[in-house]
C-alpha cells in the first residue's frame, strides 16, 4: 500500500509542478488517472493506475476507459524496465480486486496487447543522417505503369536486406504486409485494423525480429501484420515514432532526438487525440477546421461533408474526377475535385492545394474533418515533430517543391 500510495503522490507532485488542471483535493484517484492521461502525462498516468485501481469508488466503466487509455498510453512510452515493472504492479493489482468480467476482459483483451507495447529499449541517443527520398517511383498495378508518388520513406535492415520504411504520422501503428519477413514475425496476438477508409481487416499483432536501423540493432519491431496490403513499403507510424522526443526531416534526412532542427521558422500546436491521431487546428479560406498530420498520404485531403456552404459554392464549376487513394488494407476509387485554400495557424498563412472527396466516410474516422500530407509539408526545408512539448516546427518555405519530372 505504501509503494501505491507513493506512485499516486508522485504522479500529483510532477503533475502540479507542470500546470495541471488536477486538485489532490477533490479529485478521485482515477480522476487523477484521466487527467494525467488527457494531459499526455503517460508515465505518470501508469503510475497514478497502481492505485486508482485499488479504490473502492472504481465504477465497471472506469475499468473499460482506463483499459482504452492504458493500452494507448503504453504503445507511445519508452519500454523501460520501470514502464515494465508498472505495469506489473498494474496487473495484480487488477487480478487480486477487480470483479472476475473485469479481470477476465483485462486477462483476454489488455495483458498481452500491453505487454507487447511495452517490448522496447528506452530511446534516449542522438541519432542523424538517414537519408529520406521525395519522389519515388511505384508500380501502377491497373496501368502496368510506373508513376510518380510522394513518400517519405527511411531505410531498415532485416536479415541484411536494405528495405524501404515509409514515416506515417497517420497511423497510429507500425504495419507490415504479412507476407514479408515471414522468418522474422513473431506473433502474439489477433487484432482488427482499420484505416482512412473506414475499412476493417483482420490483423495479427506481434514484433519483427532482428531489425536494424537508427542506431538500434537487433532491434524487436512492435508491428501489425495485414494479409494483403495496398501499401508498396511497410509503414513506421506514432507507436513507434513517439518513443523517442522529436524528429527532424530537413535536407541531412531524418534525425531523432536531436537538440535543434534547421531553420525552424514557427511552432504549431498539436493536439494527440485518444486514437492517437496528431491533429492541427486550422483555418480553411477563414473556416475552422481540424486535420490530421499525416505524412503518410501524399496529398492533402478534406471531406466534402465539413465544409461551409460558401466552400461548396465556389466547387460548383470545378471538375469532378475519380481518383484512386491507398489506405493501410485497403483501395478505394473516390469522386474528388481539386481546389486551392488558403490554409492559416498562429497568424501564419499558407497556399495550398486540396482534393476534396465526395464519400462520406473519408477522412471523417477520429475527430478531425480531413488530412494533411506532403504536398503541404514538401513545402518546407525542414519540418520536426516535437513529441515532449507537443508541437510542430515548421522551417524557410523552399524556392521550388520536388519535381516529378
Amino acid at each position: 500500500m505504501k509503494n501505491k500510495l507513493f506512485l499516486l503522490l508522485s504522479a500529483i507532485l510532477v503533475a502540479c509542478s507542470t500546470n495541471s488542471t488536477i486538485n489532490k483535493k477533490t479529485n478521485t484517484p482515477c480522476e487523477i488517472s484521466k487527467i494525467l492521461y488527457q494531459e499526455n502525462k503517460q508515465h505518470e498516468f501508469l503510475n497514478s493506475l497502481v492505485y486508482c485501481f485499488d479504490h473502492k469508488g472504481i465504477t465497471n466503466q472506469d475499468y473499460y476507459d482506463l483499459f482504452f487509455m492504458l493500452l494507448s498510453a503504453t504503445s507511445v512510452v519508452e519500454g523501460t524496465p520501470q514502464a515494465i515493472q508498472t505495469f506489473k504492479k498494474i496487473k495484480k493489482t487488477v487480478t487480486t480486486t477487480a470483479p472476475l468480467q473485469i479481470k477476465k476482459t483485462f486477462l483476454k483483451q489488455v495483458v498481452k496487447k500491453v505487454d507487447a507495447n511495452l517490448i522496447g529499449v528506452p530511446f534516449s541517443q542522438n541519432i542523424t543522417g538517414h537519408s529520406l527520398a521525395g519522389w519515388v517511383r511505384v508500380l501502377d498495378e491497373k496501368t502496368g505503369k510506373y508513376e510518380f508518388t510522394q513518400a517519405l520513406l527511411a531505410r531498415i535492415e532485416i536479415d541484411n536486406q536494405l528495405h524501404g520504411i515509409n514515416i506515417d504520422t497517420g497511423s497510429n501503428a507500425n504495419i507490415f504486409p504479412s507476407s514479408l519477413f515471414l522468418d522474422n514475425q513473431v506473433i502474439i496476438t489477433n487484432s482488427i485494423v482499420s484505416d482512412v477508409h473506414k475499412k476493417s481487416t483482420y490483423a495479427q499483432k506481434g514484433f519483427v525480429k532482428n531489425v536494424n536501423f537508427f542506431g538500434l540493432t537487433d532491434y524487436n519491431l512492435l508491428a501489425t501484420f495485414i494479409n494483403s496490403s495496398p501499401k508498396e513499403y511497410p509503414i513506421l507510424g506514432l507507436n513507434f515514432l513517439m518513443k523517442f522526443s522529436n524528429f527532424c526531416i530537413d535536407t541531412h534526412g531524418l534525425s531523432l532526438n536531436v537538440e535543434k532542427c534547421s531553420s525552424i521558422k514557427t511552432w504549431q500546436p498539436m493536439q494527440l487525440s485518444p486514437k492517437l491521431a496528431l491533429i492541427l487546428e486550422v483555418q480553411l479560406n477563414g473556416e475552422p477546421s481540424k486535420l490530421l498530420i499525416d505524412t503518410g498520404s501524399s496529398s492533402n485531403l478534406i471531406n466534402r461533408r465539413h465544409l461551409s456552404y460558401n466552400q461548396l459554392k465556389a466547387l460548383n464549376d470545378v471538375e469532378v474526377s475519380l481518383q484512386t487513394i491507398k489506405g493501410a488494407n485497403s483501395i478505394s476509387d473516390l469522386s474528388i475535385q481539386s481546389t486551392h485554400y488558403q490554409l492559416s495557424f498562429s497568424n501564419d498563412i499558407y497556399h495550398t492545394e486540396f482534393e476534396i472527396v465526395h464519400d462520406s466516410e473519408i477522412a471523417m474516422r477520429g475527430n478531425y474533418h480531413g488530412l494533411l500530407g506532403l504536398e503541404f509539408f514538401d513545402s518546407f526545408e525542414s519540418i520536426m515533430f516535437d513529441f515532449k512539448n507537443m508541437r510542430l516546427g515548421l522551417g524557410k518555405r523552399k524556392t521550388k517543391s520536388f519535381s516529378k519530372n
